[in-house]
């Protein structure tokens, strides 16, 4: 910003030509029924096979449309899909919560609860065995 160079002129014009162009697209919200809040999750844990780092995402659907969504890279190693599935599902969940505390706060309160849809079968059974506790206590 302070010291501006023909190539940063280049990119404002290009991306003000973009927005010009862009001016009639956007995103349609219409309700179809009550307000149900959705959420996915998903990780990619083979890109940095050296470092070990996942990438995670979410994205929350409210309706017909997305509301909330995030990427990002870990920075703490993983060692399996499923520890990394599972730390996007954490990711999810917080989210979910926070989502649904604003909704409460508009008035539009969610009666059921949110599902959350993952895709790995390992996060699933871990994410469902955390919510009981074991019948039988942990020996160390």
């Amino acid at each position: 910003m302070q010291k501006p160079c023909e190539g940063h002129w280049s990119a404002a014009k290009r991306f003000l030509k973009y927005l010009n162009g862009t001016q009639d697209f956007g995103l349609k919200y219409t309700q179809v029924g009550d307000f149900s809040l959705i959420g996915y999750s998903d990780s990619y844990f083979d890109g940095e096979k050296e470092t070990r780092v996942s990438t995670l995402g979410y994205a929350m659907r409210l309706e017909s449309g997305v509301v909330s969504c995030r990427s990002h890279k870990k920075s703490a190693p993983v060692d399996s899909t499923t520890e990394a599935e599972y730390m996007s599902v954490v990711e999810a969940t917080k989210e979910i919560g926070w989502l649904r505390k604003i909704l409460e706060d508009l008035q539009v309160k969610q009666v059921q609860s949110t599902p959350l849809m993952i895709d790995n079968t390992s996060a699933i059974k871990l994410a469902k065995n955390l919510l009981w506790p074991p019948t039988t206590p942990l020996l160390i």
